[in-house]
């Protein structure tokens, strides 16, 4: 793998313009603690809207779609806020994701997170569900996170 001083200095010449790979993870490496604050705090916003089946589907891009695991196929941000809405309803609430890795680029940023959440079980005692969500997040020009892509188990 090539120093970034070396990677910088070959953009420069326009040796590197053949390696979009590159471009990337050089990407990646400038902006990772920028990134991971957008990320963190695009959790922090989830989080603090979960139970608002709007304010959780205005964080969604207008087409996003979102795999629950009943293996629906949830789309766009109409269906999402009617999908939170009954989750909602039906007890869920006290939302947590906790960031496990990410990767991003100029148009994306992809997350794996631990998620954690309230509500009732089948015999409506109290319990507590979680598991590993994956959520793509697609870049604003304004440097905001809309989310294009979410599912978990």
């Amino acid at each position: 793998m090539l120093s970034r001083r070396m990677a910088l200095a070959l953009s420069g010449t326009g040796l590197l313009t053949a390696s979009p790979a590159l471009a990337a993870e050089m990407f990646d490496d400038h902006h990772l603690a920028s990134d991971r604050q957008r990320i963190e705090q695009a959790y922090r916003a989830f989080n603090a809207a979960f139970g608002n089946a709007a304010s959780v589907a205005a964080l969604y891009a207008e087409r996003a779609v979102l795999l629950p695991p009943t293996h629906d196929i949830v789309r766009g941000r109409t269906a999402i806020r009617r999908f939170w809405r009954a989750a909602f309803d039906a007890g869920l609430h006290g939302h947590t994701l906790d960031l496990v890795t990410f990767r991003s680029d100029v148009r994306t940023i992809v997350t794996a997170a631990r998620w954690s959440a309230r509500g009732r079980d089948a015999q409506g005692r109290p319990a507590t569900f979680g598991g590993i969500a994956t959520i793509v997040f697609a870049r604003h020009g304004d440097g905001g996170l809309a989310i294009w892509l979410h599912t978990w188990n």
